[in-house]
């Protein structure tokens, strides 16, 4: 895996030449690497590791989770259960 600055200089040689081939030759890494590179250093404005996409996508929006918080401010004894029926939401209820 490439550190950051190390991901940096194919991305600007790639801009420079305009050769993915020549980029990739000289700092040893495939053509597709060095063009990804460059395409994502001129999409983001970086070729740093991307690593807030990693992972699982929580199950619940942002609004979800508001509404979870407005029903248990309002019923504070409310189950689980009666909280993914009302919200209708497509998560289970796996509390051990």
């Amino acid at each position: 895996m490439l550190h950051n600055e190390a991901r940096k200089l194919p991305a600007e040689a790639y801009e420079q030449t305009r050769d993915a081939q020549t980029a990739a030759k000289y700092f040893r890494m495939s053509r597709n690497t060095a063009y990804r590179l460059s395409m994502q250093m001129k999409r983001t404005g970086s070729a740093d590791l991307q690593t807030s996409q990693r992972g699982r996508k929580p199950a619940l929006t942002e609004e979800d989770l508001r509404e979870i918080d407005r029903l248990i401010m309002a019923r504070p004894n409310i189950t689980v259960d009666e909280i993914i029926e009302k919200q209708g939401l497509s998560v289970s209820n796996e509390t051990v």
